[in-house]
């Protein structure tokens, strides 16, 4: 925990783009608990290139073929056409995990700890837990 908070706060400080990845797996599904628990301005997205282009070719009327993670929580937000977007592994392969990322985003004179750091510029931090 430490480590990511002294990482957050030198790149906050910068207003730098950063990422930083849990080893732990216990580390990041209790911060992601405290953000969903505790933080107002929070929302749920589906992120990464893949997942936008899938969704503007579905909106363009084309059939998307895509490698990406299926999971039931991704075809609900991409609100899958079954005749639209195929996968090409079995209707039945899901995985149980997502891959999931944190996004801290926040703008330019944003700042935190009561004033002691504020952001020169608008960025992102990324946090997540990959174990592959």
């Amino acid at each position: 925990m430490r480590e990511f908070i002294e990482t957050f706060l030198y790149s906050f400080q910068l207003g730098a783009n950063a990422e930083r990845v849990s080893n732990s797996k216990e580390l990041f599904h209790s911060m992601l608990d405290v953000v969903y628990t505790s933080i107002e301005d929070q929302r749920s997205e589906i992120g990464g290139h893949s997942a936008v282009w899938a969704l503007r070719a579905q909106f363009e009327g084309c059939k998307v073929f895509t490698a990406a993670q299926r999971t039931k929580v991704i075809e609900e937000q991409l609100e899958v056409k079954p005749d639209m977007l195929i996968w090409p592994n079995k209707k039945d392969a899901y995985s149980e995990k997502s891959d999931l990322h944190m996004v801290f985003e926040y703008g330019e004179g944003d700042t935190i700890l009561n004033g002691k750091y504020t952001a020169p510029r608008s960025n992102r931090f990324y946090f997540v837990h990959d174990p592959n």
